[in-house]
């Protein structure tokens, strides 16, 4: 007589191989965020990164707040990791590669409790092969950070809606929500699009004790509130104060640009064939949607949060434009939901959605994993360039709209460095870096003065912020000797001008 497995025993093997599935996942998008971690060079907002902690708690926890856009609780998780491992290229951006890493089993429970366990590994993969999520695992920036408690807040969602108050979801709630907030500043946006969609989403729902659910939900986000104020009040800080002037006036090309780098990665040229194959993957996802909808929790969880989450950005850029690519980076979360739920849940455009989405994955994947050597503002090879004459010069000069972290991080020992002074609006990389390295302003008239009267002089600039002041301090002094120019996507971007006395 033959023997046959029971039914645990089969279920025990489908869970083994679920659990090996899902350990590959992770280990292939580990190993991607891992490659070529060291191939760009450190850019300006990295940099400051690295050194913002030393600040300390105190300084990030009270005038940090109204200085630096975001909140102290990456620089606090990056600090103690260099604190371990070092500040060198590698270190400081494997703790991106790891916090990436570890969203994706993250995204895999959500995807489990929206859906199912296989729809949870389908998410989990698209996650690990995302470019744009390989691109900010490769940065010393808080946004792969991000995505733990951003994940996190979206299950406790997810759980309170299926199961209604309870202390777990509440507390998990709580929590995660503030540490979104303080891990970056449109945090707020999130918890409130959280707050919001979870609220209209359970009072359509028929279960449990709507009310008191309610009432316990509204409680648990005015706490958040409450505690979050320091951060709002240092968002408002930066507004009133011209600080984020930077950012470009919201536009079509702006929102376009942000689609682009979500769906493509940050590196996919602005071209015909990306913005065709972005509209037509969108359009075909949406197609998929709107034909068979998913049950409400998912459209709650993984539609309507991040649709309100658009409209407040949008909202809000009216009034001081926030649109930036990277801001959107945790939408693919509850996206890769969403399109892992299109792919199973029938088999008869399955063959052209998988198709699409392969393109999209793959094209994202080529631009990452091919990058030219000058994706990112090129300090390294420039100040290596350089670095014999930083040697011998007499004062050396970062232009107004630049971070003296680049210099100091790819050469400590240069001396008598000074940040040109041009009066704009202040901000934490040009006054409290600067102090912290022991480094004074200069003006314009300063520099110009010091030129002519023959000193060894050194400009660092960034072309893009401080081309605009450059003519300035040429209208007034001899040509430049020298100069070395580096290159972003083939555009100069960095340049170096050296001043000489005569022989």
């Amino acid at each position: 007589m033959s023997s046959r497995p029971d039914s645990i025993t089969v279920a025990r093997t489908h869970r083994g191989t679920e659990i090996a599935l899902l350990l590959l996942v992770i280990g292939v998008g580990l190993v991607l965020r891992l490659f070529h971690l060291t191939y760009l060079a450190l850019w300006s907002d990295e940099t400051f990164s690295i050194y913002y902690y030393k600040l300390g708690l105190a300084y990030l926890w009270t005038n940090g707040l109204q200085w630096e856009s975001s909140p102290p609780l990456y620089y606090m998780a990056i600090g103690s990791w260099i604190q371990v491992f070092g500040a060198g290229e590698f270190a400081a951006r494997s703790f991106s590669a790891v916090a990436s890493a570890l969203a994706i089993p993250m995204v895999y429970a959500l995807g489990c409790e929206l859906f199912d366990r296989s729809r949870g590994l389908l998410a989990a993969a698209f996650i690990a092969l995302s470019a744009t999520q390989i691109f900010y695992a490769q940065e010393v920036r808080p946004y792969a950070l991000l995505l733990l408690p951003v994940t996190a807040v979206l299950l406790t969602c997810a759980r309170f809606l299926r199961q209604g108050r309870s202390h777990a979801n509440l507390a998990g709630y709580t929590v995660g929500s503030l540490i979104s907030i303080y891990t970056h500043a449109t945090g707020v946006f999130f918890v409130a699009a959280c707050g919001l969609g979870t609220i209209l989403g359970r009072m359509t729902m028929r279960c449990g004790q709507p009310r008191a659910d309610l009432r316990a939900w509204i409680a648990a986000n005015a706490v958040v509130f409450v505690l979050a104020l320091p951060e709002m009040m240092g968002m408002l800080a930066h507004v009133a104060a011209n600080r984020l002037a930077w950012i470009a006036p919201l536009t079509l090309s702006a929102i376009g640009r942000s689609l682009r780098e979500d769906i493509l990665g940050p590196l996919a040229p602005a071209d015909l064939v990306t913005e065709v194959l972005v509209v037509g993957f969108l359009g075909v996802v949406a197609v998929r949607i709107y034909l068979r909808p998913p049950e409400r929790r998912a459209i709650v969880v993984a539609l309507g949060v991040p649709a309100i989450f658009v409209c407040e950005v949008v909202f809000a850029s009216f009034f001081q434009p926030i649109i930036l690519g990277r801001i959107f980076c945790w939408v693919q979360v509850p996206l890769s939901i969403i399109l892992a739920d299109v792919l199973l849940v029938d088999v008869r455009y399955r063959l052209f959605v998988s198709a699409i989405t392969l393109v999209v994955l793959g094209v994202g994947l080529a631009h990452q994993l091919g990058a030219p050597g000058d994706a990112k503002e090129p300090w390294r090879s420039v100040i290596r360039q350089i670095k014999p004459d930083l040697a011998q010069a007499d004062l050396v000069v970062v232009g107004p709209q630049s971070d003296t972290s680049n210099l100091m991080y790819y050469a400590p020992a240069a001396k008598h460095v000074r940040i040109w002074t041009e009066g704009l609006p202040p901000n934490s990389e040009d006054t409290v870096l600067p102090n912290l390295f022991g480094i004074t302003s200069i003006t314009r008239a300063e520099i110009i003065d010091r030129i002519n009267t023959g000193a060894r002089v050194i400009l660092l600039l960034r072309l893009g912020l401080d081309g605009r002041f450059l003519p300035l301090i040429l209208s007034a002094v001899s040509p430049p000797q020298r100069q070395v120019t580096g290159t972003c996507l083939g555009r100069p971007c960095i340049q170096a001008l050296f001043w000489q006395p005569p022989h």
